[in-house]
């Protein structure tokens, strides 16, 4: 069976377009008109291959096949559909309409699985202020989705925060498989079409607070200030020397920071911001930020705060669905490259609790989270034919 790159590539951009700018990007965010408009549009493109279709409260789009066997577990595939502000056609969009198209080219074939199918198309992966990939996490019951933090933002959104009771029964679920862009550089680098997930890395993120003392910019002389913006700075660079002890793919970024009051004639009393790490070794992250909370405060006159907001481990995928979907490449001669993924995803909380595996293909140069992310269709489509290989495998396997 070979799935029909047309019909996926229409789906996909039905899909994808939706939320286009003037610019070309994509901005299709968590629970927004544009996001509920792609939704529906989907909806109808799972009830034209004959699945049973609904939303479920978080704004999922769950489509289900049945299979000869509804007793069993479901074999479930899916991504995200919603995007970063600005960004591309492809991420999340295309596990999504590469799960449907391989249940449409069963269709074609009068295939029935033994297992039922499920494609899910999850909402709320990129939302940063939720911390990422919230409605796997939640359907999964993973802490840190039902703090203060977090109601206040779904009371900013308007979502009722009866959503968070939500869960999925792993029970029901016999394997999770998400085909996604790699959104980096090393497929596309090496001219290698296909990537097999083996590991997804671990995130933490903290948000930091530096208390120093507002005080007059002109009368304060130096050695009396208590200058928040200094003494993060200093923090910084302690930061850094800290983290080159640690080997790629180990890696940590800032990417906010707020000052106050923020004003030329005022020394900074308190400076707010983001600490990002990730790596494949959550053994390594922790061990960075405890040194990091030790050593930091002797090199600043400022008291420092750290707040966990996010923290998702680094988990392995299902090692004998990676050895079915290495021994499917190597009977079809296909180039593959057994790889990590230095970017979160929803199959990171699914792997936690049911056998999980990640199929990536190439991204042009790297780049996503931009309109010009871009995946050529012929790697697509070995991608898709792999998929739908896999999932007839893993139909027939006793896992």
């Amino acid at each position: 069976m070979e799935t029909n790159i047309f019909r996926l590539e229409k789906n996909l951009y039905a899909v994808g377009n939706i939320g286009k700018n003037e610019h070309g990007g994509i901005t299709r965010v968590a629970w927004s008109k544009e996001y509920y408009q792609a939704a529906e549009v989907l909806a109808q493109q799972m009830k034209a291959a004959n699945l049973t279709v609904h939303m479920d409260e978080l704004g999922n789009v769950i489509g289900r096949r049945e299979g000869k066997n509804n007793d069993l577990p479901a074999i479930v595939l899916g991504s995200h559909l919603d995007t970063v502000v600005n960004g591309g056609i492809f991420d999340g969009n295309l596990g999504v309409a590469a799960a449907l198209e391989c249940l449409n080219t069963l269709n074609d074939n009068s295939y029935y699985t033994r297992h039922p199918l499920e494609i899910i198309a999850l909402n709320c992966e990129e939302l940063p202020e939720l911390g990422g990939c919230f409605s796997s996490r939640v359907l999964l019951g993973r802490e840190n989705t039902q703090t203060e933090e977090v109601l206040l933002e779904l009371q900013k959104l308007g979502i009722d925060p009866r959503v968070l009771e939500l869960r999925a029964d792993t029970s029901k679920i016999k394997a999770f498989l998400e085909l996604h862009i790699e959104q980096g550089k090393v497929l596309d680098d090496e001219r290698i079409p296909v990537g097999i997930v083996n590991n997804i890395v671990g995130i933490m993120t903290y948000h930091i607070t530096i208390i120093g003392e507002a005080n007059h910019a002109g009368c304060t002389p130096m050695n009396k200030r208590k200058d928040a913006v200094m003494c993060a700075a200093k923090f910084l660079c302690k930061v850094e020397e800290i983290a080159k002890k640690y080997p790629h793919p180990f890696v940590w970024t800032v990417g906010e920071l707020n000052v106050f009051p923020n004003a030329s004639n005022v020394i900074p009393g308190r400076v707010e911001l983001s600490l990002s790490i990730r790596d494949f070794s959550s053994k390594n992250m922790e061990e960075f930020i405890c040194e990091v909370q030790k050593e930091a405060n002797k090199e600043t006159r400022c008291k420092i705060s750290y707040n966990l907001h996010v923290y998702k481990p680094a988990v392995a995928m299902d090692e004998r669905l990676v050895d079915i979907v290495e021994s499917i490449c190597k009977e079809n001669g296909q180039k593959y490259k057994t790889m990590g993924s230095s970017a979160g995803h929803d199959a990171k909380e699914f792997g936690l609790h049911v056998p999980t595996v990640m199929i990536f293909v190439p991204s042009k140069n790297g780049v996503s989270h931009s309109p010009e992310e871009f995946s050529a269709m012929e790697d697509i489509k070995i991608g898709t034919d792999l998929l739908l290989e896999t999932i007839i495998r893993i139909d027939e396997a006793d896992i």
